[in-house]
């Protein structure tokens, strides 16, 4: 909404306007290249991340898991109309005290990996 973009300008944000209302991976990239912005955090649901790997722009992914079990409906962190994978190595895996594991995961560009599309 428009009272809340201006509530987040006034407040110092630099507010983008990207999409009415699908973003897709490449448009939000071109976006913000185009602002100048060399490095990307994106924080988003199932079908935006999927989006930014379908169009091949992740390049690392830190991913959390905590020692609990949990049941639903959930499905994966990323959803994409058809399957797209991409070879990732670990570079980092921190246990915490309670468990918790905290990863960080790159593409694994080497020689000899492959892209499944």
């Amino acid at each position: 909404p428009v009272a809340n973009r201006r509530r987040a300008e006034d407040a110092g944000a630099d507010v983008r306007v990207i999409a009415d209302d699908t973003i897709d991976g490449a448009a939000l990239l071109a976006a913000v290249t185009k602002a100048g912005w060399t490095r990307v955090l994106c924080e988003g649901g199932p079908q935006l991340f999927g989006s930014m790997i379908e169009a091949d722009i992740v390049d690392d992914l830190c991913l959390t898991f905590a020692p609990v079990l949990a049941a639903g409906a959930a499905g994966r962190i990323a959803s994409t109309p058809t399957p797209v994978v991409t070879p990732m190595r670990r570079t980092h895996l921190v246990a915490d005290d309670d468990g918790t594991l905290l990863t960080r995961w790159i593409r694994d560009d080497r020689e000899g990996a492959s892209r499944g599309r």
